[in-house]
């Protein structure tokens, strides 16, 4: 009674059980460069929010146009290669070739009156057979040589062999692929943010020079906020992932809520104790919940207030010294250049 008269009196009161001091985290996507080379611009302020496809920041790219354009140049002159195994000979052979077909034509026509006429004065008696075997033999020879020039000329219309027009064709596609990949290399000079997201930090300024995966610009995507608390282990069993629970924070909206997405199965202690079941009361697990509506009023570190549901009996909570947690202090906003770490 005496204790409870001078509590009172001194204003102390009993703490709440269903309060949870917790924090505002947040996981910082790191968007980096996947060329090394010297920052031209930075197009975003620490604070700007940024919305998908706006530009972060840009990289010398003349090295990257100049391969560009050496990739498109190759590109064009394969393909001018192939067409031309593909229509075949040029304009002034084919003209050539039907010349020749048409002066073997002359030449077999020739031949073959010139065999009739003999066959028709051996069959007199005027010429001997040995004149008609050699009327016969010119005009076999220029049979076959009307027949070759015939082959010639549909050869040359039919363009390159089928090997070599394969061959080519694949060159062709090899080209492709490299002015494809010149293209991308080139485009990512150029950043853009993948998504709506607040600038939280930038770690370089134009005229520095970058390595591949340094990470320029920091954002906070909105969906990254998040609330952690600490709950003890009396109350873990009353938590369920999906469940939502009611936070508040100095200067935020009031009736805040958030979902629970995590629920830490590593125990972890207060002060240092000796596990026991009577000390058990003093583990506490990690719970992350994600809020719901907009969170532009949250900033990681920023402390907040859990409330729980009210547990169904007083002996559920073993002591009040660990239903409120442990005094986290939150971690800090990233604000030196990282080493490493992912990046975008």
């Amino acid at each position: 009674m005496i204790g409870e008269y001078l509590a009172a009196l001194l204003g102390f009161t009993a703490p709440d059980p269903n309060l949870i001091q917790g924090y505002v985290e947040g996981d910082y996507l790191y968007v980096g460069s996947t060329t090394a080379g010297r920052l031209t611009a930075v197009d975003v302020r620490e604070g700007d929010r940024v919305d998908a496809g706006d530009r972060l920041f840009g990289v010398d790219e003349r090295a990257a146009l100049a391969l560009r354009d050496q990739a498109r140049a190759v590109l064009t002159e394969a393909e001018a290669r192939l067409g031309d195994l593909r229509k075949g000979k040029r304009p002034e052979e084919l003209a050539m070739l039907s010349a020749a077909v048409d002066e073997a034509k002359a030449a077999l026509a020739y031949s073959l009156r010139d065999l009739g006429r003999q066959r028709g004065l051996v069959g007199s008696g005027a010429a001997s057979a040995a004149t008609l075997d050699q009327a016969q033999s010119l005009a076999d020879r220029d049979q076959a040589r009307f027949d070759r020039a015939i082959s010639d000329y549909a050869l040359a219309l039919q363009g390159g062999r089928a090997d070599a027009i394969s061959a080519q064709q694949a060159v062709v596609e090899q080209s492709r692929a490299a002015l494809a990949r010149a293209e991308v290399d080139l485009s990512e000079l150029s950043r853009q943010a993948p998504g709506p997201a607040l600038v939280e930090d930038i770690l370089y300024r134009p005229g520095e020079v970058v390595a591949v995966g340094t990470p320029v610009v920091v954002l906070l995507p909105p969906e990254n906020v998040k609330v952690v608390f600490f709950v003890p282990e009396p109350r873990l069993g009353a938590l369920r992932i999906g469940q939502e629970v009611a936070f508040a924070c100095d200067g935020c909206p009031s009736a805040l809520r958030a979902t629970i997405g995590f629920v830490s199965s590593r125990a972890e202690y207060t002060p240092p104790v000796i596990y026991s079941v009577e000390t058990r009361a003093k583990l506490v697990y990690r719970v992350e919940a994600r809020p719901l509506g907009p969170v532009q009023a949250l900033h990681p570190g920023q402390p907040v207030d859990v409330r729980l549901a009210a547990v169904p009996a007083p002996s559920a909570v073993r002591s009040d010294e660990g239903v409120r947690g442990p005094l986290v202090v939150p971690p800090k906003p990233p604000t030196d250049r990282p080493g490493g770490g992912t990046t975008q």
